[in-house]
């Protein structure tokens, strides 16, 4: 992944420097054996940073984007994330429809402010967005049982 991955990333002008870091929570969608699209979780205890969505564009326009978003929110809901983070530049209302909210930059935990995309790989006219999850239907019914 991280190879190819890199070229996806740098084809869709997003940040990957520090990909291999990050690698065990990226959703991969593929044509067979090449990566047509990639999403990316940062997870830090309770709390996850969304990154580096990304579909190549000869496959974008056929819901590539939305099922790699909708994959990493569950498996982010199956390891426990509560609350999910993210900075963009030019998908804000793709999130936006997904239920999530703008907020300040400085409104973001410390954990995500310390990350090297809000360090510095994202712009600074970057939009913050949040979205707070819950356990998933299975989950909530065992915890009544």
């Amino acid at each position: 992944m991280e190879k190819s991955g890199q070229l996806l990333l740098g084809e869709n002008s997003l940040p990957n420097e520090d990909i291999s870091k990050h690698l065990d929570h990226f959703i991969l969608a593929k044509d067979f054996e090449k990566i047509t699209g990639c999403f990316g979780l940062e997870v830090y205890g309770e709390i996850g940073f969304l990154r580096s969505l990304a579909v190549k564009t000869a496959f974008r326009n056929q819901g590539i984007a939305g099922v790699l978003y909708q994959e990493c929110e569950t498996h982010a809901r199956s390891i426990g994330i509560r609350g999910l983070y993210l900075l963009t530049v030019t998908a804000e209302a793709f999130f936006a429809k997904r239920g999530w909210t703008r907020i300040d930059r400085g409104d973001a935990p410390e954990v995500i402010c310390r990350t090297e995309e809000f360090k510095g790989l994202c712009p600074p006219n970057a939009i913050c967005m949040r979205k707070r999850i819950s356990r998933s239907s299975k989950d909530w019914r065992q915890s009544w049982n």
